[in-house]
């Protein structure tokens, strides 16, 4: 299936996205827009995307589930569980937060959403959103449900008849008395600053007051935007915001060049902590799963076999995590040499960087070169973009020409064997095109 940056699955995103606008409409009888269904259901289109080949050969019979999980393969009762189980422990840590919600939406008409908590950020965004996260309680409105079923068998293949079949509780045993719910004050004088796709409660919050009047403004989260042709996440939220700000570039009509606030938030904590620089290296790694464990394995014997043992003599190594309940150190279990120490993965990571000399970065793009920049801090990478943006394009040379990106381990590593950190890291930062790609790619609150 077509991966998080095809273009190719953006057309088929879109495609579905459109059957089931119509599908939704019909399901609770109401006439709400293309805008309106993608900002509740991107979840569930992402979802559908990823195990689209299955849904295609095999008809599902099983009970709908209560909310979409994202999967490489059909989400099991387990990874169900577990995809519902942070919410449900917020949900129940954070008591009375439904009426804090709607007071703030009396309030004010300034709301963000999932920003960095830092005072520029409150002055230039609103009131932050307190978060709510809903329990499910009884079979709700099962005869929308029914209504779902119907519709599904107006369809004559199996994908499109699992489209329906399978659509989550929430978007239809629950979501009216959920939606009609939420209060609306004034909505024409809103505007809603997100960060990041919200919450489904939140994703409802802001549909509903965009239906009456309001606007939305997203902000660019993480690395990749601006940096790939067929980056699904910049399309698909600027398809549904009235700007989108970015951390300097511009390249769709309503991308507006704005500020690294994720970006000044990690500087914060990298300022507080102690630099001690007692590993050599940090070795930052992607998500590492089946399909591409091999490579990563690879490319770590080669780096722990050529790096110079006379220069560099303890590392740590850094688990992508993808929740921050459990350790990730599994994920990177392969390591067996006795300089690397293995982190959990559920620290912060500005702390773990101010430990380390220089952070090898597995993959480029990434969110955390771009920290470290950001910081001056040292790191150096291995570039994995075959559809760079041409904004992007003459910095990678800069940068490819500076040793700082490559095209392979062989010569990261062979790099990192022939500088003097110190003296090779000061000489990029005083470039002035170094300079210039740190404004239009992650530009300074």
């Amino acid at each position: 299936m077509p991966g998080a940056f095809s273009p190719e699955r953006i057309v088929i995103s879109e495609a579905i996205m459109l059957e089931l606008v119509q599908v939704m409409n019909r399901i609770h009888q109401v006439d709400y827009s293309y805008r309106f269904w993608k900002i509740i259901m991107a979840d569930y289109v992402n979802a559908l995307v990823s195990i689209k080949p299955f849904l295609e050969k095999t008809a599902l019979t099983s009970a709908a589930p209560l909310q979409p999980v994202n999967s490489h393969h059909l989400p099991g009762f387990k990874q169900r569980l577990m995809a519902r189980l942070p919410a449900l422990i917020k949900h129940f840590k954070n008591p009375g937060s439904k009426a804090k919600v709607f007071e703030l939406l009396r309030k004010h008409n300034d709301i963000s959403i999932g920003l960095p908590d830092l005072d520029i950020v409150k002055k230039e965004t609103g009131e932050g959103l307190v978060l709510f996260y809903p329990v499910f309680p009884g079979n709700g409105n099962t005869s929308k449900r029914k209504r779902a079923n119907s519709l599904a068998l107006e369809y004559s293949d199996t994908f499109h008849r699992n489209m329906v079949n399978q659509l989550p509780k929430i978007y239809v045993e629950y979501f009216d008395r959920l939606f009609n719910e939420i209060p609306l004050y004034e909505p024409e004088k809103k505007t809603f600053h997100t960060h990041g796709l919200p919450s489904f409660y939140s994703s409802l919050i802001i549909a509903k007051h965009i239906n009456n009047g309001a606007k939305l403004y997203s902000y660019q989260h993480g690395a990749f935007y601006g940096e790939m042709i067929g980056h699904n996440s910049h399309h698909n939220e600027a398809s549904l915001c009235d700007e989108f700000r970015t951390w300097g570039w511009k390249i769709k009509p309503n991308d507006v060049p704005w500020k690294a606030y994720r970006l000044e938030k990690f500087k914060q904590q990298y300022d507080e902590a102690a630099k001690t620089g007692e590993f050599d290296f940090l070795m930052c790694y992607p998500n590492v799963y089946d399909g591409n464990i091999e490579f990563y394995k690879g490319i770590t014997d080669h780096f722990l076999r050529h790096i110079d043992p006379g220069s560099y003599k303890k590392f740590l190594a850094r688990p992508r995590p993808l929740n921050r309940l459990f350790s990730h150190a599994g994920k990177i279990a392969f390591i067996k040499d006795s300089r690397v120490t293995i982190d959990s993965g559920l620290g912060a990571m500005a702390t773990l960087i101010a430990k380390c000399r220089v952070v090898i970065q597995f993959h480029i793009p990434a969110t955390n070169f771009l920290e470290c920049l950001y910081v001056d801090h040292p790191t150096i990478g291995l570039l994995d973009n075959d559809q760079p943006t041409d904004i992007v394009k003459p910095y990678y040379a800069f940068l490819k020409k500076q040793g700082v990106i490559h095209d392979s381990f062989a010569s990261l590593v062979d790099h990192l064997n022939k500088v003097d950190i110190d003296e090779w890291w000061s000489a990029v930062t005083k470039e002035p095109m170094y300079q210039q790609f740190k404004n239009e790619f992650l530009r300074k609150v």
